[in-house]
């Protein structure tokens, strides 16, 4: 739980002088179903951050959480951090960078786990569709988690967006490899 708020801290000079430039907030609620992950279905939770444009680069800080019900544990929550450098290298397709620190507990138990990602992406002419292919690898839990993740964000009328996504997840759980499936969409708005 202290990493994420050091995230934040850390993003926060960052953000600061960029202000300037493009900010965009938002926030969601979202639904989240999952396949053989141990969770029970479905998932309800919230969402918020910020994307701070300069220039070719794009800098995003998001915060879930979520209630949760574990099939071995128990019902509790999961708090998300996540933050994302992204660079265009050209005015649709871009790179992108960054760690999602996850803690969850539940009666039984808790974890947490860091998760550097890179991926890449397209986004539209008018940048109303931005389409993101990202790879996240779990470096200190005992799961050691693998995920592959597809997101789509619409950016709506009237300051409405809605983002889709779905991830392929290869974890250990004792001396057994395992996988699984999520899928999730939000819906809120951005300003």
């Amino acid at each position: 739980m202290k990493l994420i708020f050091t995230l934040i801290i850390l993003c926060a000079p960052l953000c600061i002088p960029l202000a300037a430039q493009e900010t965009n907030l938002h926030a969601a609620g979202t639904i989240q179903l999952n396949g053989g992950l141990g969770f029970a279905n479905p998932v309800y939770g919230g969402t918020a951050g910020v994307d701070v444009r300069a220039g070719k680069a794009v800098f995003s800080v998001d915060l879930d959480a979520s209630r949760i019900e574990k099939t071995v544990g128990g019902q509790g929550y999961r708090v998300t951090a996540r933050q994302t450098a992204r660079v265009y290298l050209r005015p649709q397709f871009f790179v992108q960078a960054g760690a999602i620190e996850q803690h969850y507990a539940v009666k039984q138990f808790s974890k947490s786990s860091v998760q550097p990602l890179v991926g890449f992406g397209f986004a539209s002419i008018d940048g109303k569709q931005i389409w993101q292919f990202n790879y996240r690898h779990d470096i200190n839990s005992e799961n050691k988690q693998r995920i592959f993740e597809g997101t789509v964000t619409l950016y709506l009328a009237r300051h409405l967006f809605v983002r889709g996504a779905i991830g392929l997840d290869h974890f250990r759980s004792g001396r057994v490899s395992q996988g699984g499936a999520a899928s999730s969409v939000g819906f809120g708005f951005h300003f």
